[in-house]
This record gives structure tokens, C-alpha cells and sequence, in this order.
């Protein structure tokens, strides 16, 4: 949307990346409470707001760039000072109006956010990027003129809609309904955690972690909000921040099995599996009907090579009919287990369940290659792990397996015995040929 406006500057503010550095800085100080003034008074003031050090010297374009800088700083009084420098050295330009009407619209003052957006489009009726803000604010001001009861069945509905949109895994559908909700209200914590769920699925990390955070922000008591943030830092790879963050999770709201789980999750990824255990044992008091709860406590339990263990952890999320991917992963892990402790018969029913179920599974061929070593079929191993290479090409665990069994196939190889009459028969050969020389 309005991507493409800061877009077109981003080019020009390279140029200007020397001009007046102390400036921008000066101007991008936080202003108190100034962003938050709703009287007509402190409005008109703001929308009237010119800074100092600036004059017409510095040129539209560059004015311009310094204020776009200086509201994403979320200074929108800063900004809003530069562009009216800007819109006093030429007036006959809608950039400097647009982007005066979107920190008025921030601030919420959306009336006279309109009156500037009109003038833009007054300029520019084209423009796309004015058409929607305008769009937007008339949005916001019909959603302002509703009762309070009206709003709330609005918002409520507008949820909904989201929510259904991501029990459908239509999660961009989903996205578009909590970006109402946010500009509806800025400040809407669900709708910030929501649309977190929604780019966390998508493998949009970075995104939900932002989510996350402003959802912190606008209230810090809520555990959901810390647990989202974990999440993410998990996934980008910042292990002992989302530790740390599923613990104050857990500190706000004890019994959380999400919170509880996640920080088992990571306690496991770094290897501190006996506190891991721990929370995810507690997940499962917490809520005992969770196949993944006890799929992941299964496998923690295999770390701490507690392999009995670990089989019933598996055998009980099995016995809850999980998804089919979910299954495919316990009986893998169950069929691990076994391989331990040397029930390799059932073992390998495990992995050939596996296989059937999902025939392009490498791992599964794989094991079940390294079973077979164990049940007199060395050489039929090799086919397995033939196949899960051909699944997974250049895996060199699967390679040197191969190389083994075709190494162990060559010492074993047992020499060719030749015959009495074969003998005889090259005897005389080599006879005739003494002779023939002769």
C-alpha cells in the first residue's frame, strides 16, 4: 500500500544521507505524551507544528525524506513539522499532504487526516497510495461514529472471520481480517497475537516476532503474547532469548501447557534435557489429551536414553488417533526406541508401518536397513539403504553405509574352487603350447 510512496524516496534519501545528520536526530527525540493529545487545542497545534532549524533551502525532496525517516520513528509531531516546511516551499505537490495524513491518521486525528488526504488527491486524483489511506480513514471515522455495542459486534465479527480463515490455513485471508481489527483499533491485543499465529505458519518469523512484541506492548501481562515471541525467537535461532521468554510466559500464567511445552522444546534443543522433561511433563498435567505433547516428551526421553519410557510416551499419543503425519512420527520414534533396547523384530514393523504409510520417507528406509544388519539380512540391507539415498540424495550417513556393506560384501566373498577336470585341462593346454614353441 504505502510501500510504494516510501519506495520512490528511498533512491533520493541515498543522496541526502550527509545532509543535516545532527538534524534528523535532534528531531527524532521522543516527544512525551505529545502523540497522545486529543483536545482540539493540542490537534491544531500538532497539524500546525513547523520545526525550527529547517528552512526552504533544504529542498522539498529533501524535507520530505528527513520526516518519512522521522515517522517511522513513530514521532509523528516531528514529521509532521517537516511536512509542513515541505508543503509551504511547494504546495502544488501531494506527497508532503499524503505523508502528513498518515501520522495524522496515526495520531488519530482523522478529520483532519481527511482534509489533507482530500488535498493530495485534489493533486494527484490517481494516486493509489491516497486512495487507500482515504479509504481507510473514512473506515476508521464510520467505525468512530458507531456505539460502543456496534463496535464491539463489528470487531467481533471481523475476528470471527479471522479465526475461521485460519482453521482453514488460509492464513494470508486471516492476516487481511486482523490488519482491519488493527486499524480499527491500534491497540487490539488479540488482534496483534492473531496475526502473529497467522505469519508464524506462513514462516514469516521475523513478522510474527514484531507481532509479538507490539502485543507485549500493549499489555505485558498477558502470557500468550510471550509465548508467541518464543516461538519466533526459537525459529530464527535465538534459543536462550525464547527460553527466556517462555519462562516469563510461564511466571505470568503457571499453568500454561503451550508456555510449558514450548520451554521443554527448547530446553531439549539445548540439550538440558532433564529440565525438559520436566515442563513437558507438567504440559501433559496440564492437558493430558495432546499427541504432540507426548510425542515430543517421547523423544526427550530417548535423549535421556530412558527408551522403556519413551516407547509408553509414544504407545499413549498413538492410542489418542493423532493426524497421520503426527502418527507417522510416532511410530517412527517408537520404532527407534525399540531398535535400542534390541526388539528388532517389532523394531522393524515400526519402520515398514512407516514406509507404507508414507513410501518416500528416507529415514524409514534407512532404519530399516540398519535393522536388518541385526536380523541375517546384511546383504538386503543394502537395497534399503540404496533407497533412502535415492530419496535423499548426497547424504553422506547413507552413503557410508553403503560403502560398508559393499566393503563387508567383497571380505566375505568366499574364492572360487576350480574342478579336477578344469585343472587337467589347463594343464594340458599349457603343455601343447611348450610343445608347439619347441
Amino acid at each position: 500500500m504505502r510501500q510504494v510512496k516510501k519506495g520512490k524516496k528511498i533512491n533520493k534519501k541515498k543522496k541526502t544521507q550527509n545532509i543535516k545528520k545532527q538534524q534528523i536526530q535532534k528531531a527524532s527525540q521522543p516527544l512525551g505524551d505529545n502523540n497522545q493529545c486529543k483536545s482540539e487545542e493540542d490537534q491544531s497545534e500538532i497539524e500546525n507544528y513547523e520545526v525550527s532549524f529547517l528552512d526552504s533551502g533544504d529542498g522539498y525532496d529533501n524535507i520530505c525524506d528527513f520526516g518519512l525517516e522521522i515517522q517511522e520513528y513513530d514521532d509523528h509531531k516531528g514529521a509532521i513539522g517537516h511536512f509542513n516546511i515541505a508543503i509551504s516551499i511547494d504546495p502544488n505537490q501531494s506527497y508532503a499532504y499524503y505523508l502528513k495524513s498518515v501520522s495524522l491518521e496515526k495520531l488519530n486525528f482523522l478529520e483532519k487526516a481527511l482534509v489533507n488526504i482530500n488535498i493530495a488527491l485534489a493533486i494527484d486524483p490517481q494516486d493509489e497510495d491516497s486512495l487507500q489511506l482515504k479509504s481507510e480513514i473514512l473506515e476508521k471515522i464510520n467505525y468512530q461514529g458507531k456505539s460502543l455495542k456496534e463496535k464491539a459486534k463489528l470487531s467481533a465479527k471481523i475476528l470471527k472471520k479471522g479465526l475461521d480463515f485460519m482453521d482453514q490455513n488460509q492464513f494470508q485471508e486471516a492476516i487481511q481480517q486482523f490488519d482491519k481489527l488493527i486499524k480499527i483499533n491500534c491497540h487490539n491485543f488479540q488482534a496483534y497475537i492473531e496475526k502473529g499465529n497467522a505469519l508464524f505458519y506462513l514462516l514469516d518469523f521475523d513478522q510474527a516476532l514484531s507481532c509479538a512484541q507490539k502485543a507485549i506492548d500493549i499489555d505485558p501481562i498477558q502470557d500468550s503474547a510471550y509465548t508467541l515471541k518464543g516461538i519466533a525467537l526459537s525459529e530464527i535461532g535465538n534459543n536462550n532469548e525464547a527460553i527466556n521468554s517462555f519462562q516469563k510466559a510461564i511466571n505470568i500464567n503457571p499453568k500454561s501447557s503451550e508456555a510449558h511445552y514450548h520451554l521443554g522444546c527448547a530446553l531439549n534443543k539445548a540439550e538440558i534435557y532433564d529440565q525438559a522433561n520436566q515442563h513437558l511433563e507438567r504440559a501433559l498435567e496440564i492437558n493430558p489429551d495432546s499427541p504432540l505433547f507426548y510425542l515430543k516428551k517421547g523423544n526427550n526421553l530417548f535423549c535421556l536414553r530412558s527408551y522403556e519410557k519413551s516407547i509408553a510416551c509414544y504407545k499413549k499419543a498413538i492410542a489418542l488417533n493423532p493426524g497421520q503425519d503426527l502418527l507417522e512420527k510416532l511410530i517412527f520414534g517408537k520404532g527407534k526406541s525399540l531398535y535400542r533396547i534390541n526388539q528388532y523384530e517389532e523394531s522393524l514393523k515400526c519402520f515398514e508401518n512407516v514406509v507404507q504409510q508414507n513410501p518416500s520417507n528416507d529415514e524409514a528406509y534407512f532404519e530399516i536397513g540398519v535393522v536388518l544388519q541385526h536380523l541375517n539380512g546384511f546383504n538386503k540391507s543394502l537395497d534399503f539403504f540404496k533407497k533412502a539415498l535415492s530419496l535423499k540424495p548426497y547424504n553422506e550417513e547413507y552413503q557410508n553405509h553403503i560403502d560398508y556393506v559393499l566393503e563387508h560384501q567383497k571380505l566375505t566373498q568366499k574364492p572360487q574352487i576350480r574342478s579336477r577336470k578344469s585343472k587337467q585341462k589347463e594343464g594340458c593346454k599349457k603343455i601343447s603350447k611348450y610343445i608347439s614353441k619347441r
